[in-house]
């Protein structure tokens, strides 16, 4: 696979794809769009500094999700990810 950039994270590169763990929609906390995630585990390189209209960027556990304020398809994402044992 091509090495290939993330819009938010624009000094990462992902090197390897991994494995698809699914696809989510939830509604654009801005907008109120109906949006689409597709989710992957990668392996990366690279910092995590965020751009765009990102102003964070962070690892985080299960517990800590319960207490942030996540959007829709973040929130279902973070539930999938606790519910098949990877947070």
């Amino acid at each position: 696979m091509r090495e290939c950039t993330i819009e938010e994270l624009p000094n990462t590169q992902i090197t390897l794809v991994k494995k698809f763990f699914g696809k989510f929609t939830g509604t654009a906390p801005h907008t109120g769009d109906v949006v689409e995630t597709k989710v992957y585990f990668v392996d990366m390189e690279g910092d995590f500094v965020p751009a765009a209209e990102i102003s964070e960027s962070r690892f985080f556990t299960h517990f800590d999700c319960v207490n942030e304020k996540l959007s829709d398809a973040t929130r279902k994402i973070a539930d999938e990810l606790k519910k098949n044992g990877y947070l």
